[in-house]
């Protein structure tokens, strides 16, 4: 973290393609360090741009998450210019790990309140932009918190929040393929009852999903 001046120590804990996190501390407590960066092909004034502006992007988004009763990690301290927000640390396990270890009841009950949640995120005109199991973390009082913000936006647009739901499908598909069905049934029906005006969403969801499946069928039977 050579461009940024920080007090205090810094231990890498994941790498990424635009962006490295740290975890450290901030007034006394634990915080995760998100630091964006240039990569080395990008011109650099067009890269400063765009590090500002999706820094402060992901920032408000979390900030607008909690807001609408979406548990983030709450940003603590941005510098936009240098690419860098100082989130809270949020303590639990990785809900991707947690679903493989639990009873049926509880992942449906956890697959409703994902669906909630995303349910809330959509209502604002947040779309994550990376729903998968790997970035929700299960708090120790037993809440789902979402993360990774990283490739967030704001629209309005039914086409991209289905495409969200369909990018948490096929998350679940190919990471828990026992629960599947069970999970993305039970999530959508929860997100759909708290949705407002989602007929549309629901109606691309289900297009964008019976394309996927075709081209997947497709692909079968080029093989064979």
């Amino acid at each position: 973290m050579e461009r940024v001046a920080w007090p205090w120590p810094l231990k890498q804990i994941a790498w990424g393609a635009e962006s490295n996190l740290y975890l450290s501390t901030y007034m006394g407590m634990p915080v995760v360090v998100k630091l964006r960066f240039r990569k080395d092909y990008m011109d650099e004034r067009l890269a400063k741009k765009l590090i500002r502006t999706r820094t402060i992007v992901e920032a408000k988004i979390l900030y607008d998450a909690n807001r609408a009763g979406v548990r983030a990690p709450l940003p603590l301290y941005v510098d936009a210019d240098s690419g860098v927000i100082v989130m809270e640390y949020i303590s639990g396990g990785i809900l991707r790990d947690e679903l493989e270890a639990r009873s049926r009841e509880w992942v449906l009950k956890k697959a409703c309140e994902l669906g909630n949640i995303v349910c809330k995120l959509h209502n604002n005109d947040i779309i994550h932009g990376d729903l998968t199991t790997s970035n929700v973390i299960v708090m120790e009082d037993g809440r789902l918190c979402i993360i990774d913000f990283g490739l967030s936006f704001y629209s309005k647009r039914p086409e991209d929040k289905a495409v969200d739901l369909r990018v948490l499908e096929r998350a679940v598909t190919s990471t828990h393929p026992t629960l599947k069905e069970d999970f993305i049934n039970t999530m959508i029906k929860c997100y759909q009852q708290c949705l407002v005006d989602g007929e549309k969403v629901i109606e691309r969801y289900k297009k964008i999903s019976l394309m996927g499946r075709y081209v997947r069928e497709r692909r079968v039977k080029v093989q064979v």
